[in-house]
């Protein structure tokens, strides 16, 4: 539980909006965080989520959750791009 009672959310939702926008939200989202776990730039992982780069940017401004799960992503990625630079250069014929 968070402050005052509350449950502390572990997953990003939206604060609003019908059924059909709150899903493709959603889903985009998620497909965004993917990508960007998996090392890819920002641009990159908001291309086909369906949710502008510029909204992103908004929603990491506007909820604490959400930017929170973007950091953890972010740091998430760099250590996958940090692991595949070490193999290149440990097994590099140069």
């Amino acid at each position: 539980m968070g402050a005052k009672g509350k449950a502390k959310r572990t997953k990003w939702t939206p604060k609003k909006g019908g059924t059909k926008v709150r899903k493709k939200a959603v889903g985009g989202v998620e497909r965004f965080f993917k990508r960007l776990g998996n090392g890819m730039s920002i641009s990159g992982a908001a291309l086909g989520t369906g949710i502008s780069r510029s909204r992103l940017y908004e929603l990491r401004k506007e909820d604490e959750v959400f930017r929170a799960l973007w950091d953890e992503a972010v740091e998430h990625g760099t250590d996958v791009l940090e692991d595949l630079a070490l193999a290149r250069a440990v097994h590099s014929d140069t």
